[in-house]
């Protein structure tokens, strides 16, 4: 008796279980999947980049990707980030942010330093990420929580931030972690450096899907 094969990718419909080779997926993407919601690419100097108004209900958790984020004038300023709220929308610049950050500093002649810093006791206007007047392009990552609670302090920051430090030749990273204090839910956040400006990079908004 001849058996026919059937191509699994044209002639079945519905769900094919994982078990048979499939993925288990009727949706696109897997539970828990990263949807591409906004990308802003920098080749200008700007004060600010912005995601204005892309932080909703659709996601409580987001994860952004930055890569090759350059200062105008290297070694003048720290990474900076405040989130907003409403519409318009309105950046909060008051004491509604604790941070903290450590960092590893990989000297050339192998010296490793590791410190850190925090801002706490009464709030700032902003959560720094990790070291300031470094003077190469940054990389990294950064994952919001909570952006839709509305309890105090629970709105989640945590970033990991990498780079070379083309002036002292030597190798930093540092990871910071910080809440943000607001009733309301955060619609925007936007990114700026202490001095100067952002005059390359690439940063990519996504939302983890609920399901």
């Amino acid at each position: 008796m001849a058996i026919d094969k059937v191509g699994l990718t044209t002639a079945v419909t519905g769900t094919l279980p994982v078990a048979n080779g499939g993925t288990n997926l009727t949706s696109g993407f897997e539970n828990g999947g990263l949807v591409h919601i906004n990308t802003q690419t920098v080749s200008t100097a700007v004060s600010y980049v912005n995601f204005d108004n892309q932080l909703s209900s659709t996601y409580d958790t987001y994860i952004i990707y930055f890569q090759k984020l350059g200062h105008n004038n290297a070694g003048t300023g720290v990474l900076r980030a405040q989130l907003g709220t409403g519409s318009t929308p309105t950046y909060d610049t008051g004491n509604v942010y604790q941070y903290g950050y450590i960092y590893l500093d990989a000297e050339s002649d192998g010296t490793n330093t590791v410190a850190g810093n925090s801002q706490y006791t009464s709030g700032t206007g902003y959560i720094q990420m990790g070291l300031s007047s470094r003077s190469s392009e940054h990389n990294g990552s950064i994952i919001l929580t909570g952006m839709n609670e509305t309890g105090a302090w629970m709105k989640g920051f945590e970033s990991t931030l990498f780079c070379h430090d083309q002036t002292e030749n030597t190798f930093e990273m540092a990871k910071t972690t910080a809440v943000y204090n607001n009733s309301s839910a955060a619609t925007s956040i936007r990114f700026y450096f202490s001095a100067g400006s952002i005059d390359t990079g690439v940063m990519t908004l996504y939302g983890v899907s609920k399901t």
